[in-house]
């Protein structure tokens, strides 16, 4: 019936928190929550199962170009004219302030260091 299997629920509930009582007094939540013997007893994942068939273990799914159906490769499109580099631009603006910077400096220069 419905209450005796409540009951055994309770006392199921009941030895298993008599069971871990004293871990739990002398370690942290993290270290519950990791307890790999714990957790190995709760969960046994089945084992894994070979993702290919043997046969198909060593065969690629990458092409190989021409290697793999005698394809050949495209012809490659044709290079672009190469143009010359334009100009540098004028400097006729150096000559210009070449006379008053240089008056700067004379005038910098007949003044004594502090």
């Amino acid at each position: 019936s419905t209450q005796d299997k409540e009951q055994f629920v309770r006392m199921a509930r009941s030895l298993q928190s008599i069971r871990i009582a004293g871990a739990k007094e002398n370690r942290s939540v993290g270290q519950q929550a990791y307890d790999l013997k714990e957790n190995s007893r709760l969960w046994k994942p089945s084992q894994q199962g070979p993702v290919f068939d043997n046969a198909q273990r060593n065969l690629s799914s990458v092409p190989l170009g021409a290697l793999a159906g005698g394809a050949q490769q495209p012809p490659r499109a044709a290079p672009l004219p190469v143009q010359p580099a334009p100009d540098a631009p004028s400097t006729s603006w150096v000559a210009c302030m070449a006379p008053s910077a240089s008056a700067h400096i004379a005038r910098r220069g007949a003044q004594s260091p502090p």
